[in-house]
């Protein structure tokens, strides 16, 4: 169930930014399949007492996988990361990745698989989940590079996009226009395609991943509390 949760995560989670880089709390639902076996994501943003706090859960029959990334805003509306928990069980069988930004901000802790690794911060690092907001924030603003240095199984990769063009896209949720995207990656083993609606503030409404043995997964939203906001 690794691979669900590598595509969720390159799903990007592009939540309602206001204009004075404040963030409005809001949930997606999106129904899915992988190898037959059917499988429901959720993710949320919330308000938290120092900031914010990103959720992905999804789950089928084999099991659960849940992330949480909190993190706050500067004066400026920059995103910087405070601590990412990841959590798996499949078949009873656990498994936990966390990560901490030590005080000062000087490096960030990343807990893996009994291996403790250390990373030198950098303003423009962010994490396995609020990368996600600094590419809806370029996508509102029309920049033509996505890219982003993201903190990822306790070391620091670069996250690329591209745009391909419009669509309309028929989802469960509704239809929408849409912008379609590509992640870019050094080799052609795997593909990534994204499909986003600007009129649900960038929010993902399907993505499809193929990977590297060849099969394919497909997500699409089912239900979002922006569908009725921008109605």
């Amino acid at each position: 169930m690794r691979p669900i949760l590598h595509c969720l995560l390159l799903t990007p989670l592009l939540l309602f930014l206001a204009p004075a880089a404040a963030l409005t709390p809001h949930e997606a639902v999106y129904a899915a399949s992988y190898n037959g076996l059917p499988i429901t994501a959720k993710k949320t943003l919330a308000r938290s007492d120092d900031g914010y706090r990103l959720s992905l859960v999804a789950k089928n029959l084999l099991g659960r996988i849940a992330e949480t990334e909190a993190f706050h805003l500067d004066d400026s509306g920059t995103i910087h990361p405070d601590s990412y928990h990841y959590e798996r069980s499949i078949f009873g069988r656990g498994r936990e990745e966390i990560m901490t930004v030590e005080p000062g901000r000087s490096e960030a802790i990343y807990l893996r698989k009994g291996e403790r690794h250390v990373i030198e911060m950098e303003d423009s690092y962010l994490g396995p989940l609020s990368y996600q907001l600094a590419m809806r924030r370029d996508l509102i603003e029309n920049n033509p590079e996505l890219c982003y240095q993201v903190i990822y199984r306790g070391r620091v990769k670069e996250y690329r996009f591209r745009r391909l063009g419009e669509e309309k896209l028929k989802t469960r949720a509704g239809t929408f226009d849409t912008i379609k995207l590509e992640r870019v990656r050094d080799d052609d083993q795997r593909e990534t395609l994204l499909w986003v609606a600007p009129s649900l503030d960038y929010l993902p409404v399907r993505l499809w991943q193929r990977e590297e043995d060849g099969e394919s997964y497909e997500m699409e939203l089912k239900a979002s509390n922006l569908i009725d906001k921008n109605q």
